[in-house]
């Protein structure tokens, strides 16, 4: 390994990224839903990128894992619906597309980052199970009514009733203050104050749960022989705000002890190190919430709800165990952050594109109308920007391996762009004539015809290369 980085520069790597999302576009025309997947290839590179960042950028790294977890599952649901191979590879091939793109962008990954990426996704299937589990028990007790009824209403709309939601709420309340991480609040040269001050709150707390029961007592007595003292308790007793107000104090409090039983078993503090077991793991909540309220909000059902959280648990799991693992070989290796990874990626985005420019091509059943021409037009545009990328994509490998990318300067980037995008364009609009061309002489464009198309584009293309490169 030499000093030297190797990365594709950065000039090319954007007109790389401008004709994938060309070709995306062009993919678009045919099959409106498959660019979804150019978004889902980029977004979990995106997330992989920013996962060892600050601890703001990993919480919502965490929380896009889950997202994108989420629209991969619906994604293959909806193509295993369609059962049509080109819609199955124009989907592939998007994602493909967006996921080369978002390595040559972020120079691919390390080892850290694959490792940091792992943990989250691992937290994201922790929180989806878990948000799994209280859905299904939310639907076998009757619904999400049932269950805030009777959280708020349980033992009774009486004094009794009362007085066990303010036991259950003071409960919560020290169990959060002792669950929470010293860590989290302090450092280490004063944990005996406190240690201190953390049972001087648990005690204000018991004391003041105490003195309002012994209250409510009292008032119960008194109210027996002062008939408004006990309709004014009786109304206290029964008032949705006050019932409501503990029931939010009560659902807090668990959750924090939650969040801080799953930070307490990864939280250290060695050397220094950070640790970003919280904003994973408030992202990955975050992200699961925000997956619930949008699953609701479009209608549906708890049902179809619970086996989109339960898909995203199981592929976030297996993707962040697998993560993981290769994440820790790499970071081993001595020639990790190299750029090797990265440096296929513009091959990549050329077969993507051409294998899509293939499909959608040997699809095309064209008569005499613009939305037949459009679709055909697209075709030889995906065959363009994959050729446009494949040569790009080489130069930009010869100077990051030959000169290295701190040494390169843009003005010759720009020219060699400039006369592969004028070859691209020429071949383009040659292809294109002859397809409007040929769409005049027959009603129906034969299969024979749609492959003297592309042939044609092929053979501008390679003898503009082999007369003026």
């Amino acid at each position: 390994m030499t000093g030297r980085d190797t990365h594709t520069p950065p000039t090319i790597a954007r007109a790389i990224a401008v004709a994938a999302l060309i070709g995306t576009a062009a993919i678009a025309v045919h099959d409106a839903l498959a660019p979804v997947g150019a978004f889902v290839g980029f977004a979990l590179v995106a997330a992989t990128a920013a996962a060892t960042s600050s601890h703001r950028r990993a919480g919502l790294a965490s929380g896009v894992l889950v997202v994108v977890a989420a629209a991969s599952v619906a994604l293959v649901a909806v193509r295993a619906a369609e059962a049509t191979v080109a819609a199955g590879v124009l989907t592939i091939a998007s994602a493909a597309v967006g996921l080369a793109v978002g390595l040559l962008l972020t120079d691919g990954p390390t080892g850290e980052t694959l490792e940091r990426t792992g943990a989250a996704a691992l937290y994201g299937a922790g929180t989806a199970g878990v948000g799994a589990g209280l859905l299904l028990a939310t639907a076998t007790v009757g619904g999400f009514g049932a269950v805030l009824s009777g959280a708020t209403w349980g033992g009774g709309d009486g004094v009794v009733g009362l007085a066990l939601r303010i036991v259950a709420a003071a409960g919560a309340l020290v169990a959060a203050v002792f669950a929470v991480p010293p860590a989290a609040v302090t450092e280490p040269t004063h944990l005996t104050e406190h240690r201190r001050r953390r049972l001087a709150v648990a005690v204000a707390i018991g004391t003041a749960t105490a003195g309002v029961l012994v209250l409510a007592g009292i008032t119960t007595v008194v109210g027996w022989y002062v008939p408004p003292v006990a309709e004014l308790l009786a109304w206290i007793a029964g008032s949705v705000v006050v019932r409501g107000l503990l029931l939010i104090v009560a659902t807090a409090a668990v959750s924090a002890s939650l969040l801080a039983v799953a930070v307490r078993g990864s939280w250290k503090r060695p050397g220094g190190t950070e640790n970003y077991a919280v904003p994973l793991l408030v992202g990955s909540v975050a992200g699961v919430a925000t997956l619930c309220g949008v699953a609701f909000a479009v209608g549906l059902s708890p049902l179809e709800t619970l086996a989109l959280l339960v898909g995203v648990a199981v592929l976030l799991a297996v993707g962040g165990v697998f993560t993981r693992i290769y994440g820790s070989l790499l970071a081993g290796e001595a020639d990790d952050g190299d750029g090797t990874g990265a440096t296929a990626a513009g091959s990549i985005v050329a077969l993507a594109l051409a294998a899509a420019g293939l499909v959608t091509g040997a699809g095309v059943d064209l008569t005499v109308g613009s939305r037949p021409f459009l679709e055909a037009a697209a075709s030889l545009a995906l065959l363009a920007m994959a050729a446009f990328v494949s040569d790009v994509g080489r130069y930009g490998r010869t100077l990051g391996r030959e000169v290295g990318r701190e040494g390169t300067t843009a003005r010759p980037q720009f020219v060699r762009l400039g006369w592969s995008g004028v070859v691209a364009g020429v071949g383009l609009v040659v292809a294109t004539v002859g397809l409007a061309v040929a769409t005049l002489f027959a009603p129906v464009f034969s299969v024979p015809a749609t492959a003297g198309v592309f042939v044609a584009l092929g053979a501008v293309l390679v003898g503009s290369w082999l007369l003026f490169g």
